[in-house]
């Protein structure tokens, strides 16, 4: 025991005799800063009556944005990248960056990675326009000496991307008309970013750009974020309801019945009574407009046969129908020389004739 209490005294005065020193280290900001990385933009924009709005994905600009800055990596396909050089051409400033773009780039660990994405589709559009970007194998240093500018503005990048010119090559930046707007290429976008804002000629340069632009107005910022599928929902719902009626309009086509009588699966008789071929010839001389002639036939034989004195007595259609065993008022319509209205008044007519015609002559 005595041994231990020796060995544990021993380590606290060799504790107390040492030294400690506190280190601080900055790790990033706190609040809308730290979600933000180009709060500081945003703001510095504002100050010269520049109305800022940032959106996470791809939205096509419209006539009231004057300029929009855009990560080169959301310019993936060539439906946005016609979109976006339609809008340029029409007086735009198109701004794409290249290197440390996307919001969600730490500004701690830009030392030791790259965010660039060249896309296929943004490779196409430069080369029409006549630009390339070339890639060096080098890592970024922030820590290098500011690069002169030749209007006398210091800029620290160092980003492994350039632009080539036709006539330029390794070119941190490239702005350059387009139709009645400007598109502009920064190879490293660092320095707009909260951290490096500050710095430099970096504040200064933007404002240049801001001067430049061909209209004012709208500042558009792209923050570069994940595609979210409740706001492509929300900007594509009409597409969405659309697809969502045919679906229902086909489902209904095929479940609900069908309207009508359903069709026998038997083979219909070959053999037609009398009533059918009556009812199949008056259809027909009803659609060739001589109805009219095939009743008053029909009509004459049967009062042909009735001597007319007996047609003149009172009460003869009474008393034809009472002899007959027939309604009167069927009797009055089908004796009577009135044209029939329809087909289906034509039949009855030409029916009760019949009738009557075989009463009278049996």
């Amino acid at each position: 025991m005595k041994i231990a209490k020796i060995i544990l005294a021993l380590i606290g005065l060799s504790l107390s005799s040492c030294e400690f020193e506190e280190i601080e280290r900055e790790i990033g900001y706190e609040g809308a800063a730290k979600a933000n990385p180009w709060l500081a933009l945003e703001r510095f924009c504002e100050a010269y009556d520049w109305n800022v709005s940032q959106i996470p994905t791809w939205r096509a600009p419209n006539e009231s944005d004057a300029m929009c800055i855009i990560p080169a990596s959301l310019l993936n396909n060539e439906t946005y990248v016609q979109a976006a050089e339609r809008w340029t051409q029409r007086g735009g400033h198109m701004i794409i960056l290249i290197d440390h773009a996307e919001s969600y780039s730490n500004d701690w660990l830009l030392l030791s990675s790259s965010t660039a994405q060249i896309t296929p589709a943004l490779e196409k559009w430069l080369e029409r326009i006549g630009l390339s970007i070339q890639h060096h194998a080098r890592l970024p240093n922030k820590s290098a000496e500011p690069a002169d500018l030749e209007n006398g503005l210091k800029l620290a990048m160092d980003s492994p991307y350039s632009i080539d010119t036709p006539t330029k090559k390794s070119l941190k930046w490239v702005s350059m008309a387009l139709g009645e707007g400007m598109i502009t290429i920064l190879s490293d976008a660092s320095i707009f970013r909260n951290r490096w804002i500050g710095d430099h000629d970096h504040a200064e340069f933007l404002k240049n750009w801001l001067d430049a632009t061909p209209k004012h107005g709208n500042l558009l910022i792209y923050r570069g974020g994940k595609l979210s599928l409740w706001e492509l929902l929300r900007d594509e719902i009409g597409l969405v309801l659309i697809a969502l009626v045919i679906c229902f309009v086909v489902w209904l086509w095929i479940n609900l019945k069908r309207f009508g009588p359903i069709d026998s699966s038997q083979e219909p008789e070959t053999l037609r009574r009398f009533d059918q071929h009556l009812e199949a010839t008056g259809h027909y001389l009803w659609r060739i407009d001589r109805a009219a002639e095939a009743m008053k036939s029909v009509r004459n034989q049967v009062l042909d046969r009735i001597p007319r004195s007996k047609q003149q007595e009172e009460h003869f259609t009474a008393k034809l129908a009472e002899r007959c065993q027939l309604p009167e008022n069927d009797v009055e319509l089908a004796i009577n020389d009135h044209a029939p209205r329809d087909s289906s008044e034509f039949i009855r007519k030409v029916a009760t004739l019949q009738k009557i015609n075989h009463s009278l002559n049996p």
